[in-house]
């Protein structure tokens, strides 16, 4: 694995800022507090996203922001990848929010779940590992905090070999025997089970031999009763058809009796129907005598009645004009006889108020009374002839009065000669009727009669059938009894089989177990005996075999780091340092700053080495990361980093560490510093 790149969006001290990796010795440095682990830290959440009580939201986005992100791009196995992991701030927490990673240019969005564990199988960690604590194998192959080092040498010697246990995937071997354990347990349990399944083996034998003979007995019973149950079913099949038979002449007899009633019925409505028929013959005979009909001629009353009427109308309207006229002139004779009398006592002109001479009120005088009289004669003319048209006109309606009466006869005897038409017409259609009537009741009668003298013959008929019905019930109760006990026996060896097939499916089961019991019992001797005593003799030349070399790596490196013939170390059975000062044993708590942190150093890169080495599938064997690894160290220490640098031999070492001295033992440096709470890098 090779890191390229890593850029931080409000993480930490950080605001935003891209720190380029190249290859070779890295050393990051800077001021206490300036932000040197926070670019580890990101590393770590890119790889895995939060690890409990490691790697928390809270610990990673800045203080006052809502949201940040980590961007980190590397190499492994020719492989270009980029991982994204995003943070925001929820109500009363900090969660990740999106997740990306990049291979090869294809960018595939995911969970934070299914991120980590594709980044899991790029960096080729074993998976029955990676269950249990998915971190442990980069903590302590890749990045540990010195400090955290230091824990693990101070712990008791059963955490710390647990933990070892875990890092050397030995832990799977006392899992093995945990889990034979359980297995045998449950071995032994099954055991119980079979050897109280098998107890009645030989009751069940008997309980077999019992059945088998009771089946014979059914069988031997159902055969016996057939005979008797074909007897009854052939009796009753011989009862059904005579029943059929009665059937069909009782269903005749039924239809004969329904054709009677129909009859009866058809006779009954003929009849009264013939006598409404002649009632009403009777009473349009009756009519037809009392209709009269006269003899008119065959004049159109109605068309001279029209013309008359006409006429009468416009002498009407004559009348009127002259009636206009002699108003009109009664009303010019007025105004004239009026003006002559106002032209007596007029003086001075109305108009131009001049004096009226008495010969000219005589002139106008005599021309209005010239005018009067001959309106006078106008309207005598007028009332004379208006005399002769009153006349006229009274003589005119005497004749339409006579018209419309004539009209009216006229119109009545054509309407009774209509109605004696229709009587007439009707009167044959009910003679007709009448006689088809009383020929479809003589023929009624004489079918009612036929059909009575056949019904009264065939009355013993249905007492007939209704015996046959008892008998059939009869022998159907006979042969239904016979049937149910040959149900109940084949019920009976139905069940009997059912019995011995469950018998001897038992007795299989229980043999079978009898076998299995063998098996298990060989089984769990197999497991007690030999299989759990191996898997300790593995263990322990596994712990054997890794403890020596770690030991070894120890030692050397130890020695590399102080160089001091007065102190020597080596590791007990529980991996503990054990140290030697001027010839007396001595512990860590007894060792300088500097010593203990050379010790540390020494275990960590020792146990890199053992895990690389046992571990073949990790991708990340070309990756170093040292926190502080040189804290306490003397000036002399400092010199011997450069030897143990060149010695680990990794593509790319990065190094934590505010020691000035260790800037000419790399390849490359980033500054980190610090201002007003941001974090800036800069080469």
């Amino acid at each position: 694995m090779f890191l390229k790149r890593v850029s931080l969006k409000n993480i930490r001290s950080y605001v935003e800022q891209e720190i380029l990796f190249p290859e070779g010795k890295i050393l990051l440095t800077g001021d206490i507090g300036s932000g040197k682990s926070t670019i580890l830290l990101a590393i770590e959440f890119a790889l895995f996203g939060f690890l409990r009580g490691e790697v928390s939201g809270s610990a990673l986005l800045r203080h006052g922001s809502n949201s940040g992100s980590v961007e980190m791009e590397f190499e492994i196995e020719n492989k270009q990848v980029i991982i994204q992991r995003t943070l925001k701030r929820a109500k009363d927490r900090i969660e990740q929010d999106s997740s990306s990673i990049t291979i090869n240019g294809v960018k595939t969005e995911a969970t934070t779940l299914e991120i980590k564990t594709i980044v899991l199988d790029l960096l080729g960690y074993p998976k029955d590992l990676l269950t249990k604590s998915k971190g442990l194998i980069y903590r302590y192959t890749v990045y540990t905090p010195q400090e955290e080092m230091k824990k693990i040498l101070y712990e008791d010697d059963e955490a710390r070999i647990n933990v070892l246990r875990k890092i050397f995937d030995v832990e799977k071997y006392k899992r093995v025997r945990e889990n034979s354990t359980v297995y045998v347990r449950n071995l032994v349990e099954k055991i119980k089970r079979n050897e109280g399944f098998i107890l009645d083996i030989e009751q069940k034998r008997i309980q077999l031999q019992q059945k088998q003979i009771e089946l014979e007995n059914v069988k031997a019973q159902i055969t016996s009763h057939k005979s008797s149950l074909e007897q009854t079913a052939n009796n009753v099949l011989q009862i059904k058809t005579l029943l059929q038979q009665q059937e069909k002449e009782i269903t005749q007899v039924r239809e004969m009796k329904q054709i009677v009633a129909v009859s009866q019925t058809q006779k009954t409505h003929k009849t009264d129907l013939l006598n409404r028929l002649s009632r009403e013959l009777e009473i349009i005979r009756d009519q037809i005598k009392n209709l009269q009909i006269d003899d008119f001629s065959e004049q159109n009353y109605q068309e001279i009645l029209r013309q008359k009427e006409k006429e009468f109308s416009q002498m009407q309207e004559e009348m009127q004009a002259y009636y206009r006229a002699i108003s009109e002139f009664s009303t010019h004779k007025h105004h004239s006889d009026t003006k002559i009398k106002n032209l007596l006592n007029l003086n001075q002109c109305p108009t131009c108020f001049q004096e009226v001479q008495q010969i000219h009120k005589n002139s106008i005088a005599d021309v209005e009374q010239k005018k009067s009289v001959q309106l006078q004669e106008e309207i005598k003319k007028r009332e004379s002839f208006l005399k002769e048209k009153n006349f006229s006109l009274e003589k005119l309606r005497k004749e339409i009065e006579n018209l419309r009466l004539l009209e009216k006869k006229q119109s009545q005897s054509l309407m009774n000669k209509r109605i004696f038409d229709e009587k007439q017409k009707r009167s044959i259609e009910l003679e007709q009727n009448i006689v088809e009537l009383k020929k479809d009741l003589k023929e009624l009668d004489f079918r009612i009669t036929a059909l009575t003298e056949t019904l009264t013959f065939k009355l013993p008929l249905e007492e007939q059938f209704q015996n046959t019905r008892k008998e059939l019930d009869s022998a159907l109760n006979i042969h239904n009894s016979a049937n149910m006990i040959h149900v109940q026996l084949v019920e009976k060896e139905k069940h009997c089989s059912q019995l011995i097939s469950d018998v001897l499916k038992d007795l299989s089961q229980k043999e079978l177990a009898k076998l299995e019991l063998e098996k298990l019992n060989k089984r769990i001797m197999w497991i007690e005996d030999f299989f759990v005593p191996l898997t300790e003799t593995i263990e322990k030349q596994v712990m054997a075999r890794v403890h020596g070399s770690f030991n070894e790596l120890f030692r050397t490196w130890f020695s590399m780091l102080l160089e001091d013939e007065n102190i020597s170390s080596r590791l007990d059975e529980n991996f503990s340092p054990l140290l030697q000062q001027n010839g007396y044993d001595t512990g860590l708590e007894n060792l300088s700053g500097g010593e203990k942190t050379a010790c540390a150093l020494a275990y960590r890169l020792a146990l890199n080495s053992v895990i690389n080495n046992l571990v073949s599938t990790i991708k990340t064997k070309k990756l170093l990361i040292l926190d502080e690894p040189t804290d306490g160290f003397s000036s002399e220490q400092l010199d011997k980093m450069r030897d143990v640098l060149d010695q680990l031999g990794c593509r790319q070492t990065l190094i934590v560490s505010h020691e000035s001295k260790i800037e000419g033992m790399v390849d490359n440096v980033i500054r980190i510093g610090k201002e007003e709470h941001r974090s800036e890098v800069s080469r």
